[in-house]
């Protein structure tokens, strides 16, 4: 009768009931083992399970020490892998209970089983989806951590704390926790805060350097906190790092060489000024003891001495004139007006008056131009240089000069357009590099200067001059102005 109530009870179980005798041969099933194995209680009777569910898959080391506790009369609670009588692989719950009699006799082994299968595998999924990602974050060359809203580490990666016993060690502890365990500077933890409750605040990611030492070498870390919210709730913030020292110490490098850069242009700009100032003193000197000369000894010389004072005059003439030149892109920089406010159609007029004292057969036309912050006296410069190298180097019976701009979104863009006799795309940066021509003094005079003063304006103005010419057709001269310039 006790029998038979306990089986009905088995029966209405979703789980499949095992019942075997003391030595492990079957005795007794219910329906939910039928239904799940696809044996048959006629099937089982008297036969061990490890003898028809056990397959290729089963985890023997496992099998074995099941059996060990078994032995021992232990209660047992374990996932093995089972085949069906289709051969189907499927994940076993086995929960088994030695049943005692009142001499405490073993007499029965009480199996419950459920087929976890779907639970296993999904399980199975996040576990290597987590090693997957485990593998990821731990070979990239960066300092990745997580951190809960109280600031404290749920994850951190092998690239930021090697040692394993640290990093385990760190979970559920916060920076000010690690700096006093490495015996940091303080100020390290105090800025992560500061920058972490900042995250918070603005709900965006923010960035900053960590400069610290480590084992005796300064280094400088980019790091980044990015705060992730969910109903206005913060979740975690991902914190990462990123070593930049090598480029922080190239960067030092590079200013430095700038600096001296800058002072060796400076030494350079101060003796070109004074050579081209001093100069010019001894030249006159020069020219006018010439003309001195020349008007004693009229009537007395012959051709060829006449000849050779024209020589002396002339090339006194061409180095008075690069003397000056010279001296005029030596101020540039120097001495200049303060940066203002300028309207340009103001700077168009000026040009006008000045190509009509001139006398030039020219066409000079304009657009509407903005006004723009520069420095007024320059920019004029820069565009009477311009116009007066278009109208020299043309050989149409009326020259045509065009001035326009375009704007752009960090930088005004000037243009100034010709039918000239153009440029060879070669010379794009000889043109601009002093005392360089490209044609001969008896084609064109100068002194090869001017374009050099333009761009040396263009740079103070931090901008950039080129030009796109068609050699016979004529050339467009492009330079902008930055934004950024204040008054």
């Amino acid at each position: 009768m006790q029998w038979k109530i306990l089986s009905a009870i088995a029966e209405k179980t979703q789980n499949g009931v095992i019942v075997t005798d003391a030595q492990g041969s079957i005795i007794w099933v219910n329906k939910s083992f039928e239904s799940s194995t696809g044996y048959r209680l006629s099937e089982v009777l008297g036969r061990k399970p490890k003898d028809f569910l056990q397959g290729d898959v089963t985890d023997r080391a496992k099998i074995n020490r099941m059996a060990e506790s078994l032995a021992r009369h232990e209660e047992i609670d374990i996932v093995v892998e089972n085949v069906n009588k289709a051969g189907e692989l499927f994940y076993n719950r086995l929960e088994i209970t030695p049943i005692f009699d009142e001499n405490h006799v073993l007499t029965n082994f009480f199996a419950l089983q459920k087929d976890v299968t779907e639970d296993f595998l999904r399980n199975e999924s996040n576990l290597n989806e987590k090693i997957f990602v485990n593998e990821i974050l731990n070979n990239i060359p960066a300092d990745i951590a997580v951190f809960n809203s109280a600031h404290q580490y749920i994850y951190v990666n092998e690239h930021a704390i090697r040692n394993p016993d640290i990093r385990s060690w760190i979970i559920g502890k916060t920076d000010f926790d690690y700096v006093e365990y490495r015996r940091l500077d303080p100020v390290l933890a105090n800025n992560r805060r500061f920058y972490y409750n900042r995250a918070i605040t603005t709900r965006n990611t923010v960035e900053w350097i960590d400069n610290h030492f480590m084992n005796g070498e300064k280094k400088h870390i980019l790091r980044r906190f990015r705060p992730i919210f969910r109903d206005e709730t913060l979740q975690f913030m991902i914190g990462y790092g990123i070593d930049v020292t090598e480029l922080k110490n190239m960067e030092l490098q590079v200013q430095e060489l700038l600096v001296q850069q800058e002072y060796a242009n400076q030494e350079l700009e101060n003796y070109a000024y004074v050579v081209s100032h001093d100069l010019q003193e001894p030249l006159r000197m020069i020219k006018t003891f010439t003309e001195i000369l020349q008007l004693e000894m009229e009537g007395k010389s012959d051709d060829k001495v006449r000849k050779y004072f024209k020589y002396i005059s002339d090339g006194a003439d061409r180095m008075g004139n690069l003397i000056r030149d010279l001296l005029e892109l030596s101020r540039i920089g120097r001495v200049m007006n303060p940066i203002e406010v300028v309207d340009c159609n103001e700077l168009l007029d000026v040009l006008k008056m000045y190509f009509m004292d001139r006398k030039d057969n020219i066409s000079l036309t304009f657009e509407t131009l903005p006004s723009i912050t520069c420095y007024k006296t320059l920019l004029l410069q820069l565009l009477q240089n311009l116009v007066t190298n278009s109208v020299k180097y043309n050989k149409s019976s009326v020259p045509s000069v065009s001035i326009g701009y375009t704007e752009e979104q960090e930088f005004h863009m000037f243009h100034v357009t010709d039918n000239g006799i153009g440029i060879d795309k070669k010379f794009a940066e000889k043109v601009f590099v002093i005392f360089q021509r490209l044609h001969s003094r008896e084609e064109y005079s100068g002194t090869g200067i001017g374009l050099a003063i333009c761009k040396k304006i263009v740079q103070l103005h931090g901008g950039r001059i080129w030009f796109d010419s068609v050699p016979g057709e004529g050339t467009t001269f492009h330079f902008t102005i930055s934004k950024n310039l204040k008054p």
